[in-house]
């Protein structure tokens, strides 16, 4: 189904306007086609900013950075496709195709944060007793759509949300910077 200047793309279409932004988006839902789609919605995530911001980041020469970043990056990825995913991941359960791109999703998502805790652990930068697959289940968490949709309700702003989540990345998982100390918390 074609929406208006949307993309076909089965049962989700987007409505994308003259100028096409992530936030603008509003799904809407074709039950004429059940599946087929799944690849176009593939293929709109894979060019969302955020999404590419995040693969980028990983990479940067400081590895606290990239945490922060990854952390910013995913909530800023699942703010900008909430309407979507909030409808894909409703119907996980009963559809085939959708839990497919959901499970490819979370298996993209794992091997960058794999990426991303090979990196912390070369760097010295976990903290003591935090191994890399510790790191990894808690990254898991804290970068999870299921986490945003939890927290995001209890937050005012997607700023606040990605800070507290900043926060608590680097309380659980980095080591203290020598030489540093930290400032009392209020």
């Amino acid at each position: 189904m074609i929406v208006g200047r949307g993309v076909e793309v089965g049962r989700w279409g987007f409505d994308v306007g003259s100028e096409p932004t992530h936030a603008e988006r509003e799904p809407v839902v074709d039950e004429e086609r059940a599946d087929g789609g799944i690849d176009a919605i593939c293929d709109t995530f894979a060019v969302n900013p955020a999404l590419l911001r995040l693969r980028q980041v990983i990479e940067l020469a400081d590895a606290d950075t990239a945490l922060i970043e990854t952390i910013s990056n995913s909530v800023q990825f699942w703010s900008s496709e909430d309407a979507v995913l909030r409808q894909l991941y409703s119907v996980v359960a009963i559809d085939p195709a959708a839990r497919e791109l959901v499970d490819r999703q979370r298996a993209d998502r794992r091997s960058e944060l794999e990426r991303l805790t090979r990196r912390l652990g070369s760097a010295g930068r976990l903290a003591r007793g935090v191994s890399e697959r510790r790191a990894l289940a808690i990254l898991l968490v804290l970068t999870s759509y299921e986490t945003f949709g939890e927290l995001r309700p209890a937050t005012r702003t997607e700023r606040e949300l990605t800070a507290m989540l900043q926060e608590t990345a680097r309380t659980l998982l980095l080591a203290p910077l020598e030489g540093v100390t930290k400032s009392p918390r209020s």
